[in-house]
């Protein structure tokens, strides 16, 4: 097999030659990994060696070239090295892909046997493949093993250094004390030789390190003054070494307003002596700002003493950025979480973006219909200059018809022409140097804009614009979701107060959601039905009348009836009911919305309409009858004798005034409701009010009046004429529906702050189910049109409005076949 072995150390790499050469194989050589890939790209091998640490490209390196490269990535890779000897340099070099992994001196069967398996001498070999990582995990590692192992070095190092002092004193005191140690000077001389060809080589590996890392590695002396500036550090802030040597790191590369702290703590971290870890932002060259992650370490000199500080950084910028948008977004999502208005949701980005940024200011503005835009919330000590600048800038307006039109974020400097410049000039007394103008985007179109200013020309770098475009987004989500929300919260108060009983079930007829007049219309509360089938014949609450229509409904159709329906009661109502299917965004059917309308009342308006007419027109007919019937006697019959005639006209007139009582009540029913009626009150002598009228009820006819009225009842004030015709109205009753030589009884009781009227009588009683709507007009126990009592039903209802004027009511007392009693309970008012 052709081998190529790489190794930077002559010595090392003839050795390792020699070994793949004993086995028959041919070996090739390269002194470091950019000469590695050169030759096997020429010619590739079937196997390569390699060192780790070497110049110019390191054997990490190296893989990571190797196995991206498609003409090399399937030839097996081992690691033969001498420094990077930790399990983590292991597992680090197999994540990269190495084949096989061994330390120096390795015996040669090893190497061999090493060989042979990664090829695939003995058995079937597979060549391992990096493990599934990003670019930014991998520099991270390989960063961490090489500061891991420069501290190593550094510590090895300083140890080495405290044990050649060490062994010079001891030397000299010997030299000096016993000539006859001279074997073991000599003896301690090679050591010190040794030790100092070691020195070197960690010279040599730390210069490697310094010049190879991407880390940022400074070092400063007590005064802060730069003494070291890696290749990395080079790379990663813009400067060269060359330009910052000697200077004060602080002043170099820390924000202004930020000096002093850091000084204080570099201060402290010296009077421990112990590494610290810390990430703050630095200042790059030309102004923009990068955070990097550092471990810090306290250096000493030859006599013990802190000589300054060693930083290794790590480049987080992208990793914090994300971190902070995080948290924005994370405020604007509790925000909305706890249901707070937009304002305020916009208040609280606005706050927290200018915080978690160092902003200047922070603020968000929404167009109106007309293009305007207004500013809705914003933060910082800016925040009035800008927005009273933003107002009369010119050019202003142009920016925002530019930004609406393209949707794209505009940042704009000092150096910018036109508006942009003006815009930030300003706010200059602000100490405001950048602004940018990000759209926020709501469905597809620019509603409004994310608006923040910086103190630096560079403030919007390092990724920190796209953070805040990816902040302006969710802004568009919260204010679609909050409209959204608006919009279900209207929806929900219409359903809510809606007069109608609506139910919403799932398709399976299961009740999800009822409103407050379901409850009001079945007497069923939420609890109780929500979770019920409506279309099973065990649920407490179920609509077997829906059965019919459900099918329809599940095919997509809505179904409408009038069904009659008992409530949790068993009180029959009739119900106007719809159900509509509801459908998702694919079409499917997922749930049904019941609307249930109370036809009741107006059935019950519809009967009493019909019974009114018939009661009416019984009414009317029987003395039109009477009418019609003698005028055609007196016409075809003009010779009928006197007393003929009269009894006919008198008949006639008779009818008349009938008719002319039932129209009078009428229209004195009409006049009640429509106008109402006013209450005089005057000082009466009930006593005397109710004998009277008692009296005149039963004069003349077949039945006997029982009084009980003391005669010591106080005068009371209220409207004589309208509790007169009460009274009468209740009278005339008593005497129409008792039977001939049935008793009428008038009682009058005085209570405490009220007097009572009463009249029964021995009649025909009534139900106690038509007692309920006794009082309202056109109501009669027999409602038929062959009823033996006339009337038109509006005697009790013009009795009971009268009475409920002077803040009284009617009481009643029934029972069928035996009589009634109606009591008039009146508060006694002044006198």
């Amino acid at each position: 097999m052709r081998i190529l072995v790489v190794d930077d150390d002559e010595a090392g790499r003839l050795l390792a030659s020699t070994m793949v050469r004993s086995a028959g194989h041919e070996a090739i050589e390269a002194e470091n990994g950019v000469r590695a890939l050169e030759v096997a790209r020429t010619s590739p091998p079937d196997v390569i060696i390699s060192d780790i640490l070497m110049p110019r490209m390191d054997g990490y390196q190296l893989a990571r070239e190797w196995k991206a490269d498609p003409l090399l990535s399937s030839i097996p890779l081992i690691f033969l090295t001498a420094s990077y000897t930790d399990p983590a340099d292991e597992r680090f070099a197999l994540e990269l892909g190495a084949d096989g992994f061994l330390s120096k001196p390795v015996d040669i069967h090893m190497l061999l046997e090493t060989i042979n398996r990664v090829a695939g001498v003995d058995a079937v070999a597979e060549v391992r493949m990096p493990a599934s990582r990003t670019e930014e995990e991998t520099l991270r590692d390989y960063s961490e093993r090489v500061v891991h192992k420069l501290e190593q070095k550094l510590l090895e190092l300083e140890r080495t250094n405290d044990m050649l002092e060490s062994a010079m004193h001891t030397l000299s005191d010997e030299l000096e004390a016993k000539r006859r140690l001279i074997d073991d000077l000599s003896a301690e001389a090679e050591a010190r030789s040794l030790r100092e060809s070691e020195l070197r080589e960690e010279r040599d590996f730390n210069r490697s390190i310094i010049e190879t890392a991407d880390v940022f590695i400074i070092a400063t002396d007590l005064e802060c003054a730069i003494t070291l500036f890696s290749a990395g550090a080079e790379a990663i802030s813009g400067y060269s070494a060359a330009d910052v040597l000697g200077r004060d790191a602080m002043q170099l590369f820390a924000p202004p307003n930020d000096i002093e702290r850091r000084r204080s703590i570099e201060m402290a971290l010296m009077s421990t002596s112990e590494a610290t870890r810390i990430t703050n932002p630095w200042v790059m060259n030309r102004g923009e700002e990068r955070i990097l992650e550092w471990t810090m370490t306290v250096t000493h000199d030859e006599h013990g003493e802190v000589s300054g500080i060693v930083r290794y950084g790590i480049d987080v910028t992208q990793r914090v950025v994300a971190n902070t948008v995080e948290r924005v977004m994370g405020v604007i999502d509790y925000a909305l979480l706890l249901d707070r208005p937009l304002p305020d949701v916009l208040e609280l980005a606005c706050a927290q973006a200018a915080d978690e940024f160092r902003l200047g200011t922070a603020w968000v503005g929404l167009f109106d219909e007309a293009g305007s835009l207004s500013v809705r919330a914003g933060v910082g000590p800016a925040t009035e200059q800008f927005v009273a600048a933003f107002g009369h800038l010119a050019g202003a307006t142009d920016l925002m018809a530019e930004l609406r039109e393209s949707a794209k974020p505009l940042h704009l400097t000092r150096e910018a022409p036109g508006a942009g410049a003006s815009w930030v000039a300003a706010s200059a007394d602000a100490g405001l140097n950048a602004v940018v103008l990000i759209p926020i985007r709501r469905h597809g179109g620019v509603v409004g804009v994310l608006g923040a200013m910086g103190y630096s020309a560079y403030s919007f770098g390092a990724g920190r614009l796209h953070a805040l475009e990816m902040i302006a987004d969710r802004l568009g989500v919260a204010m679609l979701f909050a409209e959204a929300r608006g919009q279900l919260k209207l929806q929900s108060a219409a359903l809510e107060s809606s007069a109608n009983a609506i139910v919403i079930t799932s398709r399976a007829g299961i009740v999800a959601w009822v409103n407050p007049a379901f409850t009001r219309l079945t007497g069923f509360e939420p609890d109780q039905v929500v979770g019920s089938d409506i279309l099973s014949e065990t649920s407490a609450y179920r609509e077997p009348a829906y059965t019919a229509g459900w099918e329809r409904v599940m095919l997509g159709e809505s179904w409408r009836d009038e069904v009659k329906n008992v409530d949790r009661y068993g009180a029959e109502y009739i119900e106007d009911v719809t159900i509509s299917p509801v459908v998702d965004e694919a079409g499917l059917i997922t749930h049904a919305v019941i609307v249930k309308q109370d036809q009741s009342e107006r059935h019950r308006l519809e009967q009493l309409k019909s019974d009114f007419v018939a009661m009416v027109s019984h009414e009317l007919r029987t003395p039109l009858t009477t009418i019609i019937g003698y005028g055609d006697l007196l016409s075809a019959n003009a010779a009928l004798p006197t007393d003929r005639v009269k009894a006919a006209v008198e008949t006639i007139k008779t009818s008349g005034r009938r008719m002319q009582g039932i129209i009078e009540e009428l229209l004195e029913v009409t006049q009640m409701q429509a106008e109402g009626f006013g209450i005089e009150r005057n000082s009466v002598d009930v006593a005397a009010m109710v004998v009277g009228l008692a009296q005149a009820a039963t004069a003349g006819v077949p039945h006997s009046l029982v009084l009980d009225v003391p005669a010591d009842t106080p005068h009371v004030s209220l409207d004589q004429r309208a509790i007169s015709h009460a009274i009468g109205n209740l009278l005339d009753n008593a005497v129409k529906y008792s039977p001939d030589g049935g008793a009428i009884g008038v009682s009058v009781r005085r209570a405490a702050g009220a007097v009572s009227i009463a009249v029964s009588d021995e009649g025909i009683g009534i139900s106690e189910a038509a007692i309920s709507g006794l009082f309202e007009a056109f109501q009669q126990g027999d409602m038929s049109s062959t009823r033996t009592y006339g009337g038109v039903g509006l005697g009790l209802f013009v009795a009971n409005r009268l009475v409920k004027a002077h803040g009284g009511s009617i009481e009643v007392d029934s029972e069928e076949g035996v009589g009634s009693t109606f009591t008039v309970h009146l508060p006694v008012a002044a006198d």
